[in-house]
């Protein structure tokens, strides 16, 4: 993994980035449920997300490799979204973000 992760705020000009982020962080599920990823639903209903969630970004070098969000309840914290670049999982990027969130909600 890079040495330099950064997390900020997600921005309205993320949304495309964001959008990207999910469609190839859920291409190999969509591809074993469904038929793949299908840009008229699967990006649709993503898109409908990003008009109401706040997201977090983790960027890796520089780079945006992944995205977070959450809604914090009385009870406990949800968990909307994770979204992490198949060739950036299993690094602990995704966790960090999460413990971030967490720390966020205490």
């Amino acid at each position: 993994m890079g040495t330099d992760i950064t997390l900020r705020e997600a921005h309205s000009a993320d949304h495309p980035l964001l959008l990207s982020l999910a469609r190839e962080a859920y291409r190999e599920v969509l591809s074993l449920q469904f038929s793949g990823w299908d840009e008229s639903v699967h990006g649709v209903r993503f898109a409908e997300k990003l008009a109401t969630l706040k997201f977090l970004v983790a960027e890796l070098d520089g780079e945006p490799v992944a995205a977070i969000s959450t809604t914090l309840h009385d009870d406990h914290l949800r968990v909307n979204e994770i979204l992490v670049s198949p060739t950036h999982q299993n690094q602990g990027i995704g966790s960090r973000l999460l413990r971030r969130e967490i720390e966020l909600a205490q």
